[in-house]
């Protein structure tokens, strides 16, 4: 009887596992647009804030770095915008540093 209520244990135990594994999957992708549009907002609220000055972001490659260069109405270039992270405590420490180009010594 002791062995086929482990067999029965070990069995139920395997089965919920699987399902809930399924289960994650689905709902992860489910899920990653949404994520992924979340991530893309909050990066562009984070340019606008360090660049309050542009109406329009180009997003420029230079060395595997990513840059954000800032534009006005008047297509001059107002700033440009980085994006960096640093390790914390609990994991990364996203920064976006704005540079403004009329910014005095």
């Amino acid at each position: 009887m002791e062995k086929n209520s482990t067999k029965a244990m070990i069995i139920t135990l395997a089965t919920i596992g699987i399902i809930s594994a399924i289960l994650l999957t689905f709902v992860y992708q489910w899920t990653i647009p949404y994520i992924e549009e979340n991530q893309e907002e909050t990066r562009r609220a984070a340019i606008k804030e360090v660049l309050p000055l542009a109406e329009e972001i180009n997003q420029v490659e230079r060395e595997s770095q990513i840059f954000y260069e800032g534009y006005d109405n008047s297509g001059n270039r107002v700033g440009v915008a980085y994006q960096h992270s640093g390790g914390g405590y609990n994991g990364p420490i996203e920064l976006m540093i704005g540079v403004d180009l009329e910014a005095e010594e």
